[in-house]
């Protein structure tokens, strides 16, 4: 991708404009996003397609499109077999455990929960601090990969991408709020799918079908379905899959803020439950479709011996679908403008999901207890700004990647993992330890984030403990390789390049600083819990005043969990009740009497 034709600009230019047009239209119909429930949750009116649909697009990132092709190429199949069941063991976790636990507390910021249950602004503060700084890593990391991916298809630096990137995206957020985020996810899913399914099928025609996609993944060895090892050191295994991913991916659907806030918004319990329910199908299928096209660029490039990553024409697994598509669309005209808005669309809809979230986040949760009598179209405004701050934060973040992308992408990578596991682990001390008070929490929440901390930053000094599969002949490469080089982008993560080094084996406490990065979150989760059970019984055994129950609806409804095919009855009431903090015992009795009705 040397350079782009005018067909490719008009195409990319397209996408930008009818973006930008979705939030214009959202800022001048309906209430004009002149309230904060309209800007931040659409005035609760969503309805299911869009909704799934924005959900979906908001986990199908540029750096997931390309780290999908990545894993299939280098690692083999096992992420997707394994990951896709995880999948699917995580949507019923978040759909018959969190969704009824957490949506009828009708929260805006997901962390809102625990200024109710502990009756702490404390511990949501914490929680909403680690989700924010979270956000503003992954959403700077997120708007630099695709403009790498700009920067190699027709020189367009950086340092003009990122900026506009940014603009484009911050600006039809914080016009259009979250019905613009909605229907521009919408819009960016179908150009992903698009885009992908024509990368599929040019690369199967190109192959000669998938059977022979499946004979090169197996004379590559790529097609290591299960691990069922104990080693808590190999990256990828049944266990870490079951315990690691599945809870991991369950928070992500039903308590992670950009999940909270789009199945919060619906009208009815029924309708939020069917935006998990139908998120599966189109999640598979996504997922799906990345690592078979990872499987058929491996074929690809073993059908003419000449593997990339040896012959030195990409740096890291990371740029191999970027090369694949110029290697095999270099005479079609349009194609590279669409994978383009394809990898732009995965970015901009991740990162404006992450604006509108952080804003509401760090209003809601820290901002607003400021100001108590502050007029809601005032508070719109703050919400706007803050998505505008937030944008530029984003983008000082993507600067800093493209200067440093190495330690950069790896802080957001270890930071992420680091508080996936204690993030839930607050969240189910929360719904599950109603003995567990405030200082219980904050104690199990720092300790659960600091050992993982602890475990990813001792990880970097330790040599790789695995390695990718070996890589494909090179012995196809004198006649078949492409001119093309990526000598100049750097690689946006750490290099899967193949090494002759000799394997290292972990001794002693390396072993511990060498486990797999999917067993953080267990980690945090059970560091979190324990800790924070052991603070509050000490606490108890000290103090004379016993600690006092939390209210029923702050509870998991385990009934909900545990009932198979329809929800119970008392879970079909579609009646949203407005939780509030109480002090008054007759408002306290009241809201016992509600909830245990309900429950």
């Amino acid at each position: 991708m040397a350079s782009l034709h005018w067909v490719d600009y008009l195409i990319f230019v397209s996408f930008l404009l009818v973006s930008v047009c979705i939030g214009v239209y959202h800022s001048l119909t309906g209430g004009r996003q002149k309230t904060t429930q309209e800007f931040l949750m659409a005035d609760r009116k969503l309805s299911v397609l869009p909704t799934m649909l924005s959900l979906l697009a908001s986990y199908q990132s540029a750096i997931m499109i390309l780290g999908n092709t990545a894993e299939m190429y280098n690692w083999g199949i096992q992420a997707w077999v394994v990951g896709l069941l995880a999948i699917l063991l995580s949507t019923i976790i978040a759909e018959r455990l969190f969704v009824p636990w957490i949506y009828p507390l009708g929260l805006t910021s997901t962390y809102e929960y625990f200024a109710m249950r502990f009756d702490s602004r404390a511990v949501a503060m914490l929680a909403a601090s680690i989700g924010i700084v979270k956000a503003v890593l992954y959403m700077g990391i997120a708007i630099y990969a695709p403009s790498l991916a700009l920067e190699s298809a027709c020189g367009i630096p950086v340092y003009i991408s990122i900026p506009v990137m940014s603009f484009i995206c911050t600006l039809y957020t914080m016009l259009g709020g979250m019905k613009a985020v909605i229907w521009t996810d919408v819009f960016q899913f179908l150009i992903m799918f698009i885009g992908l399914l024509t990368i599929l099928i040019k690369g199967l025609i190109e192959v000669g079908g998938i059977s022979k996609v499946f004979e090169y993944a197996a004379q590559e060895n790529r097609l290591n379905y299960i691990n069922f090892s104990f080693d808590f050191t190999v990256r990828h295994t049944f266990w870490n899959f079951l315990f690691g991913l599945a809870p991991t991916w369950g928070m992500i659907m039903g308590l992670q803020q950009a999940s909270v806030q789009r199945y919060s918004a619906t009208a009815t319990l029924k309708n939020a439950r069917l935006i998990l329910i139908t998120n599966v199908p189109t999640t598979m299928l996504m997922s799906g479709m990345g690592y078979v096209i990872g499987l058929t660029v491996l074929a690809y490039f073993a059908s003419i011996q000449c593997d990339p990553l040896v012959n030195e024409d990409v740096s890291s697994g990371n740029q191999i679908l970027v090369f694949f598509v110029n290697t095999i669309f270099a005479d079609v005209k349009g194609f590279a403008g669409l994978f383009l808005v394809t990898l732009y669309s995965g970015a901009l809809s991740s990162v404006s999901s992450s604006l509108s979230g952080s804003a509401a986040n760090l209003w809601e949760c820290i901002l607003k207890q400021w100001f108590p009598n502050l007029d809601d179209s005032k508070a719109t405004i703050i919400n706007k700004t803050l998505v505008v701050l937030f944008g530029v934060v984003a983008t000082a973040v993507a600067f800093l990647a493209a200067q440093m992308p190495g330690p950069v992408s790896q802080i957001a990578g270890t930071f992420g993992g680091a508080t996936a596991g204690p993030l839930l682990g607050l969240f189910i001390l929360g719904g599950a330890f109603p003995f567990v008070d405030w200082r219980g929490a904050l104690a199990g929440g720092f300790s659960g984030i600091v050992m993982n901390l602890w475990v990813g930053i001792g990880s970097r000094f330790i040599p790789p403990v695995n390695h990718p599969l070996p890589p494909v002949s090179t012995s196809g490469c004198g006649g078949n390789g492409s001119d093309v080089t990526f000598s100049t982008v750097t690689s946006l993560y750490t290099n899967s390049t193949v090494s002759s080094l000799d394997e290292f084996i972990p001794q002693g406490t390396q072993k511990f600083y060498s486990i797999s990065y999917l067993w953080y979150a267990p980690l945090g989760f059970i560091t979190c819990i324990t800790v924070a059970c052991l603070t509050s019984i000490a606490i108890g055994l000290i103090q004379s005043e016993k600690t006092p129950r939390p209210q029923k609806k702050y509870l998991i409804p385990w009934r909900a969990a545990l009932t198979l095919g329809k929800m119970p009855k008392i879970y079909e009431d579609e009646k949203r009740y407005d939780y509030q903090l109480t002090s008054t015992n007759d408002q306290n009795v009241v809201d016992e009497k509600v909830a245990a009705d309900r429950l």
